[in-house]
């Protein structure tokens, strides 16, 4: 339950983003964190929590950096509970940058996302565009005025929305579904 998890967190937004992935340079996390920075600004309450696997310098560096209290870097958790923070979540962030090295490449925290009915704000890559509609998200260029544009129109469409809405956008990635398109 939403308020289970958050009251252990001591947590008492509007709404919760989620973010759950690599963090690395690469990623460039700092422009869709400067964003957040900006959209605090017009939502206080609201939160970003930050899952992911490994702690290193360039994560330290993002702790002393992104000291608001709206930011938490939650880092590891055991796999079973991924799940709980899903569920605690209203929306899932799935930044990913604009760049050749990522741009095709299937995004799994989107689809993942989705699955769990949480409306999504990414990037527009060629693998986002696979699953991102309008009925599930919207999806903006990589730099920090576009995210920071794109996460409040975001907001705005997705502050009450049918999680079921969500979950049928991506019905036909289904394993039957595709299982049946495949024998047919």
């Amino acid at each position: 339950e939403k308020s289970e998890i958050r009251s252990l967190l001591s947590i008492q937004e509007n709404k919760k983003f989620i973010y759950i992935g690599s963090i690395y340079p690469r990623r460039k996390i700092e422009i869709f964190l400067d964003s957040f920075v900006w959209y605090f600004q017009v939502y206080p309450n609201d939160t970003i929590t930050l899952l992911w696997w490994d702690d290193d310098e360039y994560i330290i560096n993002l702790k002393k950096k992104y000291t608001q209290k709206n930011i938490i870097f939650l880092g590891s958790v055991d796999q079973d509970k991924v799940q709980s923070y899903l569920l605690d979540s209203d929306y899932g962030v799935a930044y990913i940058p604009m760049s050749s090295y990522f741009m095709d490449q299937p995004p799994l925290k989107t689809i993942e996302y989705l699955w769990a009915w949480l409306p999504v704000i990414g990037t527009r890559t060629n693998g986002n565009e696979l699953f991102v509609k309008k009925i599930n998200g919207i999806l903006t260029e990589d730099s920090i005025e576009n995210f920071e544009k794109g996460i409040l129109e975001f907001r705005k469409k997705f502050e009450d929305y049918i999680p079921s809405e969500i979950s049928k956008s991506i019905e036909e990635y289904e394993w039957k579904n595709i299982y049946s398109s495949i024998e047919n």
